[in-house]
């Protein structure tokens, strides 16, 4: 059996099962990880979103986030993930997340605080207690600087607890300004060193794993451009050398830091949007490009995971409400039990 089907495998198994945490009929450990990319991650989000309707959620065993993925990961804990996709949708395709211009103030062109202690907490409140009472663990991916080593944020004590190990997943470097500072470390993006979460959860001991990607199947790997060649990879070393050279050899070996040299297990599963899908700037704030990105998330999902032709279409329908600006509620579709 490949890979690929042992993880899917597993999925249906445990749901046709009704599996739950701490009472599995198999000896398996399953991780699910989630990539973030900035505003990319709004494809990640519509995949978990998609997930929570096909009733999977029971299926894992622990949870992974990088990046922006951590929070779509959070939202997918707290069964809310319907309502974290709309955060990129209604609340961050507009000028107060990404200006450009704060950059002529000596300000950071994306400004986080905004999207943890204004979006996440007041307006589409993340239910941290939910997260935390989930038997199902959220581990949080971040980079430590200066060290250059990633620490796994996890046994959040309180809502503000919670959303800084968010905030401190994302910090990109200059983009959205100097290491973030939680529990006395200090914290950029976890793309920096394990954009996909594969390499914590292998050392977690997963013997199955589901990757959610945010971009397209069959891409070239990407390069530096010119901005964090110059710009980003040095400002990077002012605090974190090592940082920096894992950066730019990460990028030079055309690498996404995956899991290379892997024998039959642990079995790994990288599910992303098919080749031709768009593939959404890490800074995009077009409503139109990110529902589309949104769209072809859903569609990765749906398109690997049995179900009902209804169910399918009520799912894609809600997509498409929101597309419109209906601001459609997802969760009025019914979940596959």
């Amino acid at each position: 059996m490949q890979s690929d089907d042992a993880v899917l495998s597993l999925i249906f198994k445990r749901r046709d099962q009704h599996s739950f945490f701490g009472r599995r009929e198999d000896p398996y450990k399953l991780g699910l990880a989630v990539e973030g990319g900035s505003m990319r991650a709004v494809v990640t989000g519509a995949m978990v979103a998609a997930l929570e309707h096909l009733d999977v959620l029971n299926t894992f065993d622990v949870v992974y986030g990088s990046s922006a993925g951590a929070s779509n990961a959070a939202y997918f804990l707290a069964q809310q993930a319907n309502q974290g996709i709309r955060i990129y949708l209604d609340y961050l395709s507009g000028r107060q997340f990404i200006r450009a211009s704060a950059i002529l103030h000596g300000r950071p062109p994306v400004n986080l605080d905004y999207l943890y202690f204004e979006v996440m907490k007041r307006r589409i409140t993340l239910d941290w207690q939910a997260v935390t009472a989930s038997p199902i663990p959220l581990k949080v991916l971040a980079s430590r600087v200066p060290e250059g080593v990633l620490d796994v944020l996890e046994a959040f004590e309180s809502q503000d607890d919670l959303l800084r190990a968010l905030h401190a997943s994302s910090q990109m470097p200059l983009v959205a300004g100097a290491p973030f500072s939680y529990r006395g470390r200090f914290y950029w993006d976890a793309h920096l060193l394990d954009p996909k979460g594969i390499q914590t959860a292998i050392a977690d001991g997963c013997t199955h794993i589901l990757v959610l990607r945010s971009r397209p199947e069959g891409l070239r790997p990407r390069r530096l451009n010119p901005v964090e060649q110059l710009l980003i990879a040095p400002y990077i070393r002012k605090y974190s050398p090592s940082l920096a050279d894992n950066f730019l050899s990460r990028f030079d070996q055309g690498t996404n830091n995956g899991a290379p040299g892997l024998s039959s297990q642990p079995f790994i599963s990288e599910l992303a949007p098919s080749l031709g899908s768009p593939d959404i700037n890490r800074l995009e704030h077009r409503r139109d490009r990110l529902m589309a990105g949104a769209f072809s998330g859903m569609e990765a999902i749906l398109d690997r995971f049995p179900s009902g032709p209804d169910l399918k279409g009520r799912v894609r329908q809600a997509f498409a409400d929101v597309a419109e600006g209906s601001r459609s509620d997802l969760s009025a579709c019914p979940v596959v039990r």
